[in-house]
């Protein structure tokens, strides 16, 4: 079995356990790494340690648990950390804690401590867990899933957000997902297992904590309304989900390309014909993929770059400023990861690959009389070079292109040649001592001659322009 399916077959072992005792899965995971809880010391995550406890010795099961100690709370987050300590040390269960450095604590207290707090706790989590090579386990329950489908509904989620969690996501583990905090707290009474109680789960200063104590207990009064009710919806919702996530996977082959430096582009036309549900997905996608930031992936930010795509003009900018930098040109909507694209690399005078802006140059020294020179390829005579010879960006300068009278702009000739406006300011020439030589696929310098005679290099560079403005 793979580790899905290995999750798939521990989820029901743990569900059996916790609510019906009766039903045994008899299977054993000696032979898979295990998991890491990550108990807080509360109900939840001390209910599922609980019930691995007995899968530990019937089905072999190995277990750890970590615990993130942020001592906020003063007395009552050290009484925690004992708890969960003492109690592994009981069951000989290997334990992992971390505690907050006071630089942390004075960060977490200046604003944003919820999401501050639960990245610094899975960051830790996940350092362990590589550490181990066990799964992150967390105690996540059906209320969980319903107080956070609110959260999103209320912030505005599409249809992503409003599936809820998944059991196994790749990075974590809820085993619990499908059962009811009724049930988890039945089964701490039953077997007379001791827990903590976080009193800030009661502060309603917290929007997760006002949907808990002020919201749910409202829709429980509600005929035909119930959290079991809510589960349901997020459950037709996530099929409906994961249909379209497959479809635009289709879609996002065809209409997505690689672009030299990092970058993607999506084909302007190609979205247009689509149905707006689905712009929104290819374009939250790509948004997620550079951005890596959730925040800059708002309803407003996907409907600012569909607008670009139906309406834009060429050279759009979007208002994005962190991260990534979007642009319309030539009829796609080029994505560029916002990085230092300076680069400067020296050229062997031999046979080399060079690889500089994102481009490849491969370079053949030959010897004789060359072909005539053609855009696309150059032939430079050794003798005539000076200095070292160099692939950089251009720097606004000009060139005396060959065949032509006086001097033009690097920057008007890539306009002249259609070169897709992100990419201009990061064109590659070729230069030595001397000044430009060849603008990278397009037109060389009168400084290069024919060559009559001697060794001389052939350089080439991919893609050609023909690929990047043709294709």
């Amino acid at each position: 079995m793979n580790q899905q399916e290995v999750l798939h077959q521990i989820g029901r072992a743990i569900r059996a356990r916790l609510i019906d005792p009766s039903e045994i899965i008899p299977i054993s995971f000696k032979d898979f790494p295990g998991l890491l809880v990550a108990c807080s010391g509360g109900p939840d995550s001390t209910c599922l340690l609980s019930v691995l406890l007995g899968l530990k010795q019937d089905c072999e099961l190995n277990t750890k648990v970590a615990h993130f100690a942020y001592g906020l709370r003063g007395d009552e987050s050290k009484a925690e950390f004992e708890f969960i300590q003492s109690l592994c040390k009981k069951e000989n269960i290997e334990f992992f804690s971390r505690h907050l450095t006071e630089e942390e604590r004075k960060l977490l207290l200046k604003s944003g401590l919820q999401a501050k707090a639960r990245k610094l706790r899975y960051d830790y989590f996940q350092e362990i867990s590589e550490k181990t090579r066990t799964v992150i386990t967390v105690a996540h329950n059906s209320q969980d899933q319903v107080e956070t489908f609110f959260l999103n509904l209320l912030r505005g989620a599409g249809l992503p957000g409003l599936v809820g969690m998944s059991e196994w996501d790749s990075k974590l583990f809820r085993p619990l997902l499908h059962v009811s905090r009724e049930e988890i707290m039945q089964y701490l009474e039953r077997h007379s297992v001791q827990y903590c109680v976080d009193s800030s789960n009661d502060e309603l200063k917290y929007k997760r904590n006002r949907i808990r104590h002020q919201l749910l207990p409202l829709l429980d009064k509600l005929e035909g309304a119930n959290k079991k009710t809510i589960t349901r919806t997020m459950e037709h919702l996530a099929r409906e989900n994961d249909y379209l996530s497959e479809e635009t996977e289709k879609l996002l082959k065809s209409l997505v390309r690689e672009e030299p430096l990092h970058g993607h582009s999506l084909s302007a036309k190609g979205v247009s014909a689509l149905h707006p549900a689905l712009q929104n997905r290819i374009l939250r996608h790509l948004l997620i993929l550079f951005a890596q930031d959730f925040s800059l992936c708002s309803s407003a930010l996907v409907e600012e770059l569909r607008e670009m795509i139906l309406y834009g003009k060429e050279g759009q900018k979007s208002t994005i400023r962190r991260n990534v930098d979007i642009t319309l040109s030539r009829g796609r909507l080029y994505f560029f990861p916002r990085e230092d694209k300076t680069y400067k690399e020296l050229v062997p005078l031999n046979d080399c690959t060079v690889r500089a802006g994102g481009f490849t140059f491969q370079v053949n020294k030959r010897e004789g009389s060359a072909k005539s020179q053609r855009e696309h390829s150059l032939y430079l005579a050794l003798s005539e070079i000076e200095g070292d010879l160099v692939i950089r960006p251009h720097k606004g300068e000009k060139i005396s292109p060959a065949g032509m009278e006086g001097k033009k702009s690097v920057s008007s000739l890539l306009k002249d040649k259609k070169i897709p406006l992100p990419f201009r300011k990061m064109w590659p020439i070729l230069a030595d001592d001397r000044g430009i030589l060849w603008i990278g696929g397009l037109r060389r310098s009168n400084l290069v001659k024919e060559v009559q005679h001697g060794p001389y290099l052939e350089i080439k560079m991919t893609p050609s322009v023909e690929e990047l403005v043709n294709r």
